[in-house]
């Protein structure tokens, strides 16, 4: 059947059913722009269709970034299945410091040294720190030490350096004041000359709970010890009950006995500016 034939059928009927002429092809027509406008509106929800459909993957895919997390594999899919792509992830870690070696360590404390202006002592945080630690152990109560020259004493060459501070001893309400001298040393050299530095001989060696120590008395009460710690540096304090540079009377009773030194001298606390 054509569309003559239709035509005809058309006619016949519209003559049967009302009495008014009209136009068939204007019909026609009208049915011919009504089929094709059902067919693009087919053909667009198709396509809406498959750009949804990807846009959903993504989001699936995107939203989990949990370690181990997967794409979702979309409904149905096959061969034409859309697939998800996952952008590479980048973390950042700090890089590990460079490892110091303990030349560099101590040629940086020596060219501190060397640029101070004399007067002014380096390292500030640092000698107030051994101040702190001398003062925990020997003054726990915090009447009696006090760093108020704010000073160092130093001395360094080629194989190493030595720092130390010196703090004053009074006894609150008594005339006289005593001194308490620390020196944290990594240098080459004997025992000996180290306390020759201070200013008495290391005459004896005692064990204080395995630790060895190196000790040595003078007059009026002074006395030095010095002991090697597990890393090397050497601690040497001297306790005098006069304090020379400060003052022209002793301290009667100074109050420091050889068992505080011994615990001072071992303190892991004491150390060279890092």
């Amino acid at each position: 059947m054509n569309e003559t034939f239709w035509r005809e059928q058309l006619e016949q009927l519209a003559e049967h059913e009302s009495g008014d002429p009209f136009d068939v092809r204007e019909d026609v027509e009208r049915g011919k722009s009504r089929m094709l406008r059902r067919r693009v509106g087919a053909a667009g929800a198709g396509l809406l269709v498959a750009v949804v459909v990807p846009g959903s993957a993504l989001v699936i895919g995107g939203g989990d970034t949990r370690e181990g997390s997967r794409p979702g594999r979309p409904v149905g899919s096959g061969p034409t299945a859309f697939a998800t792509f996952h952008e590479p992830e980048t973390t950042f870690s700090p890089s590990p410091a460079a490892p110091t070696s303990t030349v560099d360590r101590y040629e940086r404390i020596r060219a501190a040294l060397e640029s101070s202006d004399g007067p002014r002592s380096p390292f500030g945080p640092w000698r107030h720190a051994l101040f702190e630690t001398v003062r925990d152990v020997l003054d726990p109560g915090g009447a009696h030490l006090d760093y108020s020259t704010d000073s160092m004493q130093a001395s360094y060459d080629p194989t190493g350096v030595s720092l130390g501070i010196k703090l004053g001893w009074t006894d609150p309400g008594k005339a006289g004041q005593g001194m308490v001298q620390i020196e944290v040393a990594r240098l080459d050299g004997s025992d000996e000359k180290l306390c020759e530095g201070a200013g008495l001989t290391c005459s004896r060696t005692v064990r204080v709970q395995g630790e060895v120590m190196k000790v040595g008395n003078g007059d009026n009460g002074k006395f030095l010890v010095l002991h090697r710690q597990p890393d090397g540096d050497r601690v040497v304090v001297l306790v005098d009950p006069l304090f020379g540079n400060n003052s022209v009377t002793p301290v009667k009773d100074l109050g420091v006995t050889p068992t505080d030194v011994y615990r001072l001298v071992q303190d892991d606390r004491l150390d060279l500016p890092r």
